[in-house]
């Protein structure tokens, strides 16, 4: 048999469904049955789907493997609550359900169930590339959502505000004061610009003054994990160079540990 003889539209569609039905495998988990599908969702991962009966209709379901891709590669909690966010509009963008931690969708016949199942496989691709992304947060992104936590747990929030220090010329600005019964504190950003080392001694200068004038409140520095300041050598830096009250945070850490300390002081 020649190669132009063997080039012939019926062998090239029995050769591709001997590969496709190659990676084809059902059987049970649980309470639900899953099928191993062809469909490549990136890196080398295959979709497996999950087949549930619910309210009489068949629920498929990605089983949370775009969620758990998402929770490994998230360096921080406001990092993972990002990228659930995108994976709601991917679901959303895609006519998908996403609740549970699951892109999902039901139909009422097995046939339209798994021709469906390539759009869920869509989904878990980009759901993929979105956990492997990196994140460009800067600090609006962390100020925005420090604030928002703060003021939930019912710390009165100000933004930009000079600190008038009678041995100072110029005003101190700080990104935050807070203040809950009476007590107060300052908060300021590490990281999220090009000149991490500069902005760390303008932070660390700051702290000192306003420590030493005996400005009574709690002194914070917060850092994302997620921004260009994981750089640890600035950190160090921070922690080496700053008075002795200051403390240096995490944003994940940051709102129970201000709100704690407001509550103390």
């Amino acid at each position: 048999m020649t190669i132009t003889s063997d080039l012939q539209p019926e062998r090239l569609a029995q050769a591709l469904q001997g590969i496709v039905t190659g990676d084809i495998h059902s059987g049970v988990v649980g309470d639900s049955y899953f099928l191993d599908t062809p469909y490549d969702v990136g890196h080398g991962y295959l979709l497996r789907a999950y087949f549930t009966i619910y309210d009489n209709r068949i629920l498929v379901s990605d089983g949370g493997f775009a969620e758990t891709q998402v929770e490994i590669f998230s360096r921080s909690q406001s990092a993972l609550r990002y990228r659930q966010r995108g994976l709601k509009s991917i679901a959303n963008k895609l006519s998908l359900t996403w609740n549970n931690g699951e892109f999902s969708y039901s139909d009422t016949s097995v046939d339209e169930a798994v021709r469906r199942l390539a759009v869920l496989a869509q989904a878990v691709q980009q759901g993929h590339e979105l956990a492997m992304r990196h994140i460009q947060r800067n600090i609006k992104m962390t100020t925005d959502e420090l604030v928002k936590e703060l003021m939930s747990r019912g710390v009165a929030v100000r933004s930009d505000v000079p600190i008038t220090v009678p041995s100072q010329p110029d005003p101190i600005r700080v990104a935050l004061t807070l203040e809950r019964a009476g007590h107060m504190a300052v908060v300021d950003f590490l990281g999220g610009t090009k000149s991490a080392k500069s902005q760390v001694e303008r932070i660390v200068t700051d702290f000192h003054i306003l420590n030493n004038s005996g400005y009574q409140a709690s002194l914070f520095a917060v850092y994302d994990e997620e921004s260009a300041f994981q750089l640890r050598k600035y950190r160090t830096r921070f922690e080496n160079a700053k008075p002795e009250k200051a403390t240096i945070l995490s944003s994940d850490d940051a709102p129970e540990r201000i709100t704690e300390a407001l509550k103390a002081a």
